[in-house]
């Protein structure tokens, strides 16, 4: 992952049982270079490790949404309100750096 910093997603197993996980860009995240602060969820970080927090809160709430069963576990209202409400966050994108 490149120019994703964070991505949720489920996959088959062999069996057809069905597994989320939580996909975290280590190039990216481990950039030291970036122009501080950085916004990130509509708040702003001052270090990577803010960064990393803000992105895996981002996709914990597609997490918790799968696992309540949501119809729609992207970015619905439901989301952006657990958003707001439960880690403050002021935007859904978590995009870092200048894409190029």
């Amino acid at each position: 992952m490149a120019r994703c910093a964070g991505l949720f997603v489920i996959e088959k197993d062999s069996r057809g049982k069905w597994h989320p996980e939580i996909r975290l860009s280590i190039p990216l995240l481990r950039r030291r270079d970036w122009p501080w602060p950085q916004q990130v969820c509509g708040m702003h970080c001052h270090d990577p490790e803010s960064i990393q927090q803000r992105i895996l809160e981002h996709e914990l709430i597609h997490y918790k949404l799968w696992m309540d069963r949501e119809k729609d576990w992207g970015h619905s209202e439901r989301f952006r309100q657990l958003a707001r409400d439960v880690f403050g966050h002021q935007s859904i994108t978590h995009g870092i750096g200048h894409e190029e």
